[in-house]
């Protein structure tokens, strides 16, 4: 008798290339939105409008567009996903306080000069929608300038 046994393996081609009867093919997964993966510091730089010239020569609106999307970037939500969350009395996004003074924060470092002193905010109710921080950052800027609001 001999020391070697050997096994018929049987193999089967249904289900296409390597696949198997059993268990059906893995099926590929979506691929994440790449503005959505990264870093967060990737994702504040790929924010459009996040440069001192475009700071400069925006208007409340837009001001007020560019910190949707930092926001975004900075909870991973899409365009969708912002637009649903909750809206402050003046029918732009809600915000906390410490969110405010995040993007206040990004937006001074891509200006390159302080623009708010939280102490001396007039209104703190601008810290709470992203058209009142707007229109607080627009002041700002217009101030350091040298515009007349």
């Amino acid at each position: 008798m001999s020391d070697y046994v050997t096994f018929g393996v049987m193999s089967s081609d249904v289900g296409g290339v390597g696949g198997s009867p059993f268990f059906p093919a893995p099926t590929p997964t979506p691929a994440a939105q790449p503005a959505m993966s990264g870093k967060l510091a990737d994702r504040v730089a790929a924010v459009a409008g996040l440069d001192r010239p475009s700071i400069v020569a925006a208007s409340p609106d837009v001001l007020e567009r560019t910190l949707e999307s930092l926001l975004g970037a900075l909870k991973r939500l899409s365009d969708s996903e912002l637009q649903q969350r909750e809206r402050h009395q003046d029918g732009s996004l809600r915000i906390t306080s410490h969110l405010a003074v995040w993007l206040i924060s990004r937006v001074a470092e891509a200006y390159g000069n302080k623009l708010v002193d939280l102490a001396k905010v007039p209104d703190k109710q601008s810290l709470r929608s992203l058209a009142g921080l707007a229109h607080l950052l627009h002041s700002a800027i217009d101030e350091k300038e040298g515009r007349q609001p």
